[in-house]
């Protein structure tokens, strides 16, 4: 109980520090958004500036928001930069080659259209809660259905199934 409690306490802590850099940051007219910069009153056209420009903000926020005996205690800064599509098409080939690798396993292949990938792009990422979301889309719209298939019997060992999408969905093909 007294390990969930510091655990809550620093959850807390955690949470305090977001916030008052976060507003304190928001007053120099920037706004912080996962590890970019973005102008609020359009003076600035240069909508992705340079880490060195963010961290800069950042340890000025924190300098005066924070005494300087709290910010000796604290070891490092980090800062997490947002996902472009590269790294997202990325976390979707390890997710379906993990499915892959399963179906295999049942003697069952996978193949599917980059048109797949760019929907679960658009359906399974959004900004505030990155990618956490897609690992359920995948579950939900492709390995259930796979699995009804399989218990129902419409996809036999043996089988290949084809991902596509038609009318902003997707399909599935089983070929033996």
């Amino acid at each position: 109980a007294e390990e969930k409690s510091n655990l809550d306490r620093l959850k807390a802590i955690l949470t305090k520090l977001s916030v008052e850099v976060y507003s304190d940051i928001q007053q120099d007219d920037v706004l912080v958004a996962f590890g970019r910069l973005k102008p609020i009153n359009n003076q600035d056209t240069n909508l992705k500036m340079s880490e060195a420009r963010l961290i800069f903000f950042i340890e000025k926020a924190l300098k005066r928001t924070f005494s300087p005996e709290f910010l000796n205690r604290i070891d490092d800064v980090v800062i997490f930069n947002s996902l472009d599509k590269e790294n997202i098409f990325k976390i979707i080939d390890v997710q379906i080659d993990d499915l892959k690798s399963r179906m295999q396993k049942q003697k069952l292949g996978l193949t599917l259209e980059k048109k797949v990938k760019t929907w679960l792009l658009e359906h399974g990422y959004d900004v505030k809660n990155g990618v956490r979301p897609m690992r359920r889309l995948i579950q939900d719209e492709i390995e259930d259905k796979i699995a009804e298939g399989i218990l129902e019997g419409s996809i036999p060992k043996g089988s290949v199934v084809a991902l596509d999408i038609k009318s902003g969905k997707i399909t599935y093909k089983i070929s033996t």
